[in-house]
Formats: structure tokens, C-alpha cells, sequence
């Protein structure tokens, strides 16, 4: 069967080369500890009965999931690092299963889907390379560059280590406002927690298992 890795957890219209390219950037994806351990998490969750509509289409300028139709909605040419950000709104979404929920934590889950990607990232330099994340640097892209300082805080399992004030400094005063700024998440919500190392359940939860 042609591609028996996104078949398990991904449905759509798709044609034969279409299917190969999500296979082949699932692969990827699978390869990675981190990103092994969401698609395993994710199969337990989607199944032959209630799996991820995926949907490529050239008419979308990045990506996008969608948890009230529950469909990821893919321009073609996008690699596997954003199918992998996809993938953890996915998997956030059904943590709540909440619509109302998920609609009051937009800037929470992009914050942790980013650091996700990221991560993904320092470890497949070659999806980097090509990545819309290398561009968004270089043109100054404050999302990526205040989610890559990150890492002077949380390290790649979803750990705190580091200076707790000067985090939630950080956290409070430059992150945030990075990503409620940015163009087209004006209308996105936040829920404050007095931890903040909430926001990076899911990323723990994906990595117990990586060393």
C-alpha cells in the first residue's frame, strides 16, 4: 500500500504522488525522537474511523489546521517541518477537545508548536535549509527569532532550566508580544499561567521517551 505512515492517521482525495510526498515528509518526521513520539501519540488517537482530513492546495499560503472540520490544509510547497507544527495543533486540540477552549489558547499552543518546530529543526538541518523558518529569519521575523531564544530557558524536552525572573521577563515582555503582533494573529487569545511551563505539556508528554 502506498504510504502506509500517513494512510494510518491522515485521509483525503489525494492522488498516488500526492500520498508519496506526505509519505516521504512523514518519514522524516518519524525519524526524529520527538517527532516519532507525536505520530505515535496521534495514532492512538486517529483511526480508521476518525482520521485527519489532509488537503493540499497551492491556494494556501503556508498551512493550517482546522480542529472544527478536524483538516489539515497544506500548500505543496511546504516541507516537513511545518507538516510536524500541523501535526501538534492536532494533537493539542485533542488534549482539550474543546473548541471554545482551543479558541482562548491560539497564542499558547502557536508558542509551543513553534518551539516544537524548532527543535525539529536543530536536529534536520537539511529541512531548515529549505524551511520558510530560515527565510523568516533573515528578513527579521520576530516569531522566529524570540522562539529560538527560547532555548536559554527550555531545553529540547520540554524542561525548565535557567533563571525563573529572567524567564518570565522574557516570556511576559518580549515573547508574547511577538506573536500577538504578528500579522494575522491580532484576533488570537491568550490564557496566562501562573507557571508557564503549562504551556509545554504536550512537548514533554511527545519526548519522554528520547534521551
Amino acid at each position: 500500500m502506498t504510504a502506509p505512515n500517513a494512510r494510518k492517521i491522515f485521509s483525503g482525495d489525494l492522488t498516488e504522488e500526492q500520498w508519496k510526498k506526505l509519505e516521504n515528509m512523514l518519514k522524516k518526521i518519524i525519524n526524529d525522537c520527538m517527532g516519532e513520539g507525536l505520530y505515535k501519540e496521534l495514532s492512538k488517537i486517529f483511526n480508521s474511523n476518525n482520521k485527519i482530513s489532509f488537503n493540499f492546495s497551492d491556494k494556501e499560503k503556508g498551512a493550517k489546521y482546522s480542529p472544527i472540520n478536524n483538516v489539515i490544509t497544506f500548500n505543496p510547497n511546504m516541507e516537513s517541518g511545518t507538516l510536524l507544527h500541523e501535526m501538534m495543533h492536532a494533537y493539542q486540540y485533542k488534549q482539550k477537545n474543546d473548541v471554545d477552549i482551543w479558541r482562548n489558547q491560539t497564542i499558547n499552543s502557536e508558542i509551543e508548536s513553534h518551539y516544537t518546530q524548532y527543535l525539529y529543526y536543530c536536529r534536520d538541518t537539511v529541512s531548515y535549509n529549505e524551511s520558510d523558518w530560515i527565510k523568516g529569519k533573515i528578513r527579521g521575523d520576530k516569531r522566529m527569532l524570540s522562539t529560538e531564544k527560547l532555548e536559554y530557558y527550555i531545553d529540547k524536552k520540554g524542561n525548565f532550566y535557567g533563571d525563573s525572573i529572567n524567564f518570565e521577563i522574557y516570556w511576559d515582555y518580549t515573547l508574547l508580544n511577538c506573536f500577538k503582533t504578528y500579522p494575522g494573529y491580532e484576533n488570537y487569545k491568550y490564557t496566562p499561567y501562573e507557571d508557564r511551563m503549562v504551556n509545554f505539556n504536550n512537548l514533554r508528554k511527545i519526548t519522554e521517551n528520547c534521551i
